[in-house]
């Protein structure tokens, strides 16, 4: 996964795009499906192995993990898969503040994403 992560960084650093990695989300540990709580545990490992590259490569990350991780009860969809019409809200939110600071920081402000 890193190796093929990585390399799909350098084609897309190559096109002069601006990049920011927004971290993938689990699953709801709590939720009724008997793989959520392997797919949360995956997501950890994905998310850290793209950390690395991205760190490695100097591209931000836009943590949506870490926003939703403490939220999942409330803001994720029984079905394990999809968030609730307010999940979605607020996790679109959270994205697109992290994005307004990145293009922040690009233009010569000092914050990027979190």
């Amino acid at each position: 996964y890193a190796k093929g992560l990585g390399e799909v960084v350098e084609v897309l650093k190559g096109s002069g795009a601006k990049l920011i990695w927004c971290a993938t989300t689990g699953s709801n540990p709590a939720s009724p499906w008997k793989e959520a709580k392997q797919r949360f545990e995956k997501a950890k490992q994905f998310n850290a192995a793209a950390k690395r590259v991205m760190d490695a490569q100097g591209v931000p990350i836009s943590d949506l993990f870490a926003f939703t991780a403490p939220r999942l009860a409330k803001i994720q969809s029984m079905d394990d898969v999809h968030f609730t019409p307010q999940g979605a809200e607020l996790t679109a939110g959270f994205l697109a503040e992290n994005l307004l600071k990145a293009l922040e920081r690009k233009s010569g402000g000092e914050d990027g994403p979190k």
